[in-house]
C-alpha cells in the first residue's frame, strides 16, 4: 500500500462511519482529492487487496 498511504490515512478516515466503513462514489474522490480516475480505482483494488489477505 506504500504510494497511497497518504491517502489513506489522511484523505479518507474522516468520511468512514463507526465501523470504518466509507462509501464515497469515485467521482466525489476524484474531484474532491484532484486524482485521475485510474489511481482511484487502483487504490480501491489495492485496499481491498489489503483487506483480503
Amino acid at each position: 500500500m506504500g504510494y497511497y498511504t497518504v491517502l489513506y490515512h489522511s484523505k479518507l478516515p474522516h468520511r468512514a462511519d463507526t465501523d470504518s466503513t466509507c462509501y464515497l462514489a469515485i467521482g466525489t474522490i476524484v474531484r474532491e482529492l484532484k486524482l485521475s480516475c485510474s489511481t482511484v480505482k487502483r487504490a480501491i483494488a489495492d485496499l481491498t487487496t489489503a483487506i483480503i489477505t
